[in-house]
């Protein structure tokens, strides 16, 4: 499997592979990723890709400080 799967520059597919995000999202859920200018704030769900990871990390913002 190849994931994340770039449909578009601005938009990506990805497949949830744990549970962590559970009961919103479950293990094997398919997530369309794509750029947003908006404000991160407590409840949003952003997406993040780190330099030694090729899968986006998503996880529920709990505060912003």
């Amino acid at each position: 499997m190849l994931w994340p799967y770039h449909i578009a520059p601005w938009l990506d597919l990805i497949c949830r592979n744990s549970g962590s995000m559970e009961p919103a999202f479950e293990r094997g859920d398919l997530l369309f990723l794509w750029n947003s200018k908006e404000q991160v704030e407590a409840g949003k769900i952003p997406m993040f890709k780190m330099a030694n990871r090729e899968v986006p990390i998503v996880h529920r913002v709990l505060g912003v400080h």
